[in-house]
């Protein structure tokens, strides 16, 4: 863990709020696409991304980290990604009910044994610099659209209202957005 890391520990393991939010601003949005790309829908993985940090403040006290944060937070994400599709398996509670045959491949896809390295190599600099690429390289209203969804936070019809445009103008360049962005980093997933 480098000493940027180590400082966060040290802040947020005290109860320091300002610690806590550099740590959800330095990945909350990585981790909803992550997420995203695991259970197949964005409300929900901000919701799981949500939880991911209420999670890391409960246990703020008892918390050790071996590796690095970036590690320790995608293997939360992932860990409460892979729990949500078991339980949807389960219950099918959800609208799109997931196929067996679905779940296992996500499974088989996601349950890695070496989860330091694959993390290390998915999020290093080149996926990042990837993103960032994949993102200028949309169309301009759908670049404009995942930037206000992913990076500033703002809902669908928030965008609409800033856009001055329908809300399934909004929806369906999003849709476009991630596709395009998945087929373009299909390389790193």
């Amino acid at each position: 863990m480098d000493q940027i890391e180590q400082e966060i520990l040290k802040g947020i393991q005290s109860g320091d709020q300002k610690s806590f939010g550099y740590l959800i601003q330095l990945y909350f949005n990585q981790i909803t696409l992550y997420a995203q790309s695991i259970v197949q829908d964005h409300e929900l993985a901000k919701e799981i991304g949500q939880d991911v940090f209420l999670k890391i403040w409960d246990m703020r006290s008892t918390l050790e980290i071996k590796t690095s944060f970036k590690a320790f937070v995608y293997q939360i994400t992932h860990n409460l990604c892979i729990d949500y599709l078991r339980k949807n398996i389960v219950n099918n509670k959800k609208m799109n009910v997931i196929s067996y045959d679905d779940l296992e491949m996500r499974l088989n896809v996601f349950e890695l044994e070496d989860h330091d390295s694959f993390f290390d190599k998915l999020f290093s600099a080149q996926m990042e610099d990837a993103i960032n690429n994949a993102v200028q390289e949309l169309p301009q209203q759908c670049r404009e659209i995942f930037i206000l969804s992913r990076y500033e936070q703002l809902s669908y019809p928030q965008i609409s209202k800033r856009l001055n445009i329908s809300l399934s103008t909004t929806k369906t360049q999003m849709v476009r957005a991630m596709q395009k962005l998945k087929d373009s980093l299909k390389d790193f997933l």
